[in-house]
C-alpha cells in the first residue's frame, strides 16, 4: 500500500498536469485504486479542490493583515511542511508588528501531538489540541493584547 503522502503528491501532480477535470477525476480514481488507498481521500481531493490548493497563495492573505498575528506550525505537519512554511512566512510576518511564528515539536496540521503527522492519524489521536499549542496561544495573547480602557 502506498503511503498517504506519496498518494497525495501523485494526485496533486496528476491534477497539475491534466487540464480537464473529468479526466483528472478519472486519474485520481485510478491512483487511489492502484495504491489501495482510502476512498475517502478521493472524495476530499477532487480536481477542483486540488487546483485551488495549487494556485492558493497564503502570503497574499497575510500581507493584507494589519494586526498582530500568531502563526503556529507543527514539525509533523504533513499538509503544510514546517521548513518551507517558515522560510516563506517568517519574513512576511516580520513586517507585521507584534506578529510571531512558532514551530511546535511533534504536532501535526491540526495541532495534535502526533506519531507520524499523517492526516489518517487525525481522528485516532486522543487529544483535540495539544496543551503546548493552547499554552503558546494564551502566552501570545497575554503579551500582545492591549488592555481595554
Amino acid at each position: 500500500m502506498t503511503s498517504v503522502g506519496t498518494l497525495c503528491h501523485s494526485i496533486f501532480k496528476t491534477v497539475a498536469q491534466t487540464k480537464d477535470d473529468t479526466e483528472a477525476g478519472r486519474r485520481i480514481h485510478e491512483l487511489v485504486l492502484k495504491a489501495k488507498g482510502d476512498e475517502e481521500l478521493e472524495t476530499l481531493l477532487t480536481p477542483t479542490f486540488v487546483r485551488q490548493e495549487l494556485t492558493d497563495d497564503p502570503v497574499k492573505y497575510v500581507q493584507q493583515i494589519h494586526v498582530p498575528m500568531l502563526a503556529l506550525i507543527g514539525t509533523l505537519d504533513r499538509i503544510v511542511p514546517a521548513e518551507p512554511y517558515v522560510a516563506v512566512m517568517k519574513p512576511t510576518l516580520a513586517k507585521i508588528p507584534g506578529s510571531k511564528l512558532v514551530v511546535l515539536d511533534n504536532l501535526n496540521h491540526v495541532m495534535q501531538t502526533a506519531k507520524t503527522g499523517s492526516p489518517m492519524e487525525f481522528g485516532t489521536l486522543p487529544e483535540t489540541i495539544a496543551p503546548i499549542a493552547l499554552q503558546t496561544i494564551g502566552d501570545w495573547i497575554n503579551v500582545t493584547a492591549k488592555p481595554i480602557p
